[in-house]
């Protein structure tokens, strides 16, 4: 019975612990991706690999939205979009997030992009959490 319940506790805690990392275009910044079991799903922008959640500088959303990351804004935040519209909650203690829902997408596109694309200077990565899709300049991940 011991191994039985030994093994079932490892396996659960690799299924929470699996996690991806995604770097902006020169390497230097790193977004941690967590899907946890129950649905949720943290997204903290540096290399996360602590067993426990994080506690600042993360968010929280569901592991079946979309999202959009800019790392190169020119204010040195991290600039997010929400483009699924589902429920994100944003925990920023001491990084600079700067935060659009999807109702501000027009804003968004109006920075970032020109005719429909993201200006060629844009360093972004889109994270569709439903589909397990990534792209990051263009590039499929």
């Amino acid at each position: 019975m011991t191994i039985i319940t030994l093994c079932v506790i490892s396996f659960y805690f690799y299924l929470d612990s699996n996690r991806e990392y995604y770097y902006n275009n020169d390497g230097s910044k790193c977004l941690t991706v967590w899907r946890r079991i129950g649905g949720k799903c943290y997204i903290i922008p540096t290399k996360y690999e602590k067993i426990y959640s994080p506690k600042s500088d993360y968010i929280l959303t569901s592991n079946l939205n979309t999202l959009t990351f800019i790392f190169n804004d020119p204010s040195s935040y991290l600039v997010v979009l929400n483009n699924g519209g589902l429920e994100t909650q944003v925990y920023s203690k001491y990084k600079k997030i700067k935060y659009y829902s999807a109702a501000d997408n027009e804003h968004f596109f109006s920075l970032y992009c020109d005719g429909g694309q993201y200006k060629k200077n844009v360093d972004y990565i889109n994270v569709d959490l439903r589909e397990g899709q990534v792209i990051a300049n263009g590039e499929p991940k």
